[in-house]
Formats: structure tokens, sequence, C-alpha cells
């Protein structure tokens, strides 16, 4: 069973649910016809079997219910895994999901955390590297949080929030060009240099598009680090870096995913598409590439299905 780790589903009723609320980035969202009706889903299905794709692991990132009214975030939060799991009961053999929750309000988070685990029966939750323009790891702010994940062993997606990586990136489409594995890069180090990683090490996150810049600078940021740098870790920052699972977002760049495989342990490489970003040919890349790469048939089973089946013991 291929299992795509990384795809969006964008109901339209959530869509037109956060807009009402000031959420950006909505528009593009819809133009990706992406959502639940009918045709919509015909569509996904089809590329999906051109693929070779069994199931999808759906988040709602970027549109995050990240407000700073309480009711307007937790109000949008319940209607999205709602949304996701009506899907998911309807089409049990085709999705998946990763669950999300109110952002910053932290009992409601909380709340929200047991019922997608506990009720909704999510395979994970999906966090950005931002929240209302700040960090994730900003004074501590969810330490509860973290430490319930932590509890429950839970799988965190970490995906951008498509913001917050400077002024420069804000022509030319740059934001989602290179800000994007950029904010995976700095969403990756602020976990493991504040020592949310070492305080709470039974989480397991999810990097998208293979960590960003990460792979390739490795050796760079363990140099730096050693020489100039700040952070509560015991160890080399690259140690940590390893311990993260990545998806091959990479948009059938043969040289980037070598990289990772040469960097990442083997069991940490999942199959992603970022469907509906990548579609048509290029959802079908996304798969190929993979078995194109002049990998071993056993890492690109891994990578294809079996790393996936036993990080959700599935």
């Amino acid at each position: 069973m291929i299992i795509d780790v990384h795809a969006h589903c964008f109901p339209k009723e959530y869509l037109d649910d956060i807009e009402k609320k000031g959420a950006d980035l909505v528009n593009v969202a819809r133009y990706m016809k992406a959502g639940t009706d009918e045709q919509e889903l015909a569509a996904r299905f089809a590329v999906m079997e051109t693929a070779g794709v069994d199931l999808q692991v759906l988040s709602m990132v970027p549109q995050v219910p990240y407000f700073a009214n309480k009711e307007d975030a937790v109000n949008s939060a319940k209607m999205a895994n709602n949304l996701y799991a009506q899907l998911i009961t309807k089409y049990p053999k085709r999705f998946q999901a990763f669950g999300i929750f109110p952002l910053p309000h932290i009992q409601e988070s909380l709340d929200e955390i047991k019922r997608c685990f506990d009720e909704l029966g999510m395979w994970g939750v999906t966090l950005t590297t931002t929240v209302l323009q700040q960090s994730i790891v900003e004074a501590n702010r969810f330490e509860a949080i973290f430490a319930e994940l932590n509890r429950r062993k839970a799988i965190v997606f970490l995906h951008p929030a498509g913001c917050c990586t400077g002024e420069q990136t804000k022509v030319f489409g740059l934001t989602w060009m290179i800000g994007a594995p950029f904010e995976d890069t700095y969403g990756v180090l602020h976990l493991i240099l504040s020592g949310v990683t070492s305080r709470f090490p039974d989480i397991r996150f999810i990097s998208t598009h293979l960590g960003g810049y990460l792979p390739m600078i490795m050796q760079r940021i363990d140099n730096l680090y050693t020489d100039w740098g700040e952070g509560e870790i015991n160890g080399k920052p690259s140690d940590f870096i390893k311990k993260f699972w990545v998806d091959t977002v990479a948009h059938g760049h043969i040289p980037a995913l070598r990289n990772a495989v040469d960097v990442y342990p083997s069991d940490h490489l999942l199959l992603g598409t970022d469907y509906p970003y990548a579609n048509q040919d290029k959802y079908v890349r996304a798969v190929d590439y993979i078995k194109q790469a002049n990998l071993t048939e056993d890492l690109v089973q891994k990578i294809l299905a079996d790393n996936a089946r036993e990080l959700f013991r599935k």
C-alpha cells in the first residue's frame, strides 16, 4: 500500500468559515479545487490511481484555525476536524488525516488534541512553523501542548505557515518558492535548539519538503553551532535533526532526494506529494522520481510504503 503523507484537502465550508474570520491564503486554496465535492474528489482519485497511490494522509495546513479570538479558533478547528472525520468515514481506504487544534489557546488546544486522538481517531496532528507570526517555541508558550503530545507519543506534521521569512521573499513569488523550505529549516532548528526535542523526545515530528535546506547544510549547522551557536542541547544539531522524519516533496528533483537519502536514516523517509500543488503529471512525478533515483529496491519500498506503515503502525 503506497501512502502519501503530504496531501491537502480544503473543504469549501471550512474555507468560507476562516475567510470570514480574516484568514489569508484562502483564495489560493480555492483556486486549487481540492475540496470535497464529487467532481473534486473524482479528479483526486483519478490522479492517485494513475500514480499508484493508495492512501493520502490529509492536512489542512496552511489553512489553519489560528485566531486571536478564542471562540473563532475553537469553532474553526472543530469544523476542520469534523469535516476530515466525515471524509475518512466515507472513504476509509483512501484517506486518513492529521488533526488540527486552535492555537494559541492552550487549554482549548489540549481539549481538541484529546478529541482528535480519542474520538476521531486521527493518525496525528499538524502544526505550522509559526503561529500568528511568532515561533512555536517563543517563550515556551506551548510547553503544555508539547508535554501532552509527548505523553501520547504523538505524530506531529510540521508544515510552513507561508510567512515570516523576511521582506526579500515577498516579491517575485518567493514566499513559497524559497521561503517555505526556509520555514522548514528554521522550524526544525527552533524545536531542537530551544530544547523542545530534548525535553519531549517521544514526539515524532515529520518535517515537510525533505526538511527544507537541512540536508545540504547539516555540516555547516554543526560547525557553526560548535563555534558560535546558542542552544539547549547535549550534542550536535545533526544528531537531533536525524530523529525527524521527512517527506519527499522535492518537485521530482532527484539530486535533492539523493542528498536526503545520504543524510537521513533510511527508515525516516516518507512519500509526500503536496497534492494539489503537485497535480496531474507533477503528482505522478512525485511518486515516480523515487523509483528513478537509482535507489535500492528495498529503500524504494520503504519510502513508498513500509516506513509510513511502521510509523503509523498500520
